[in-house]
């Protein structure tokens, strides 16, 4: 009997515009409100939040932004390891030009002098590696000495250097 009275009463037209207006206006209210952070990348919420932040006059987090070798490596580190490589842990690029006495001495004359850039030195060094003769090493030294302007005993000192570089390299091969 009470649920005889029920139905008649949810039958009673001024109640059932009564719940469609209800529904209507919660249905409205939810979608005016949307979703709170957009759907879509993960760059977007966060660029949103920061906005949001920024309106308000709060302190906005800025995300730690990852390096370009850091987003590489977490791009390429699994398949290496799928295909059996295995990277080194510590330690990284090592430049050429802090690879020798030689390039060291080399750099030491480019910061007293300012003639010498990196890649002059690089091209140094592989000249002398890609020498065939004591004379082609002795060449360049003097070359690199003239251009530097270096005094009979830095021209000395760079010459044994350059021939210590090419022996070194030429036994190692």
């Amino acid at each position: 009997m009470q649920l005889e009275g029920i139905f008649n009463l949810l039958l009673n037209p001024l109640v059932l515009i009564l719940l469609v207006g209800i529904i209507v206006i919660l249905i409205v209210a939810v979608s005016r409100r949307g979703p709170k952070v957009p759907l879509g990348p993960p760059i977007l919420k966060i660029l949103v939040k920061m906005k949001s932040a920024v309106e308000k006059g709060s302190k906005v987090d800025v995300p730690i932004a990852k390096t370009r070798q850091q987003l590489i490596t977490e791009t390429f580190e699994p398949k290496l390891q799928e295909a059996g490589i295995e990277l080194p842990k510590k330690g990284g690029y090592i430049p050429l030009v802090a690879s020798s006495d030689l390039s060291q001495k080399l750099v030491e004359y480019k910061e007293q002098t300012g003639k010498f850039d990196d890649d002059e030195i690089e091209a140094t060094i592989e000249g002398i590696h890609a020498a065939e003769t004591e004379k082609e090493v002795d060449d360049i030294a003097e070359t690199v000495s003239d251009h530097l302007g270096l005094s009979d005993s830095q021209k000395q000192e760079l010459g044994h250097l350059a021939r210590e570089e090419w022996n070194r390299h030429k036994d190692s091969e």
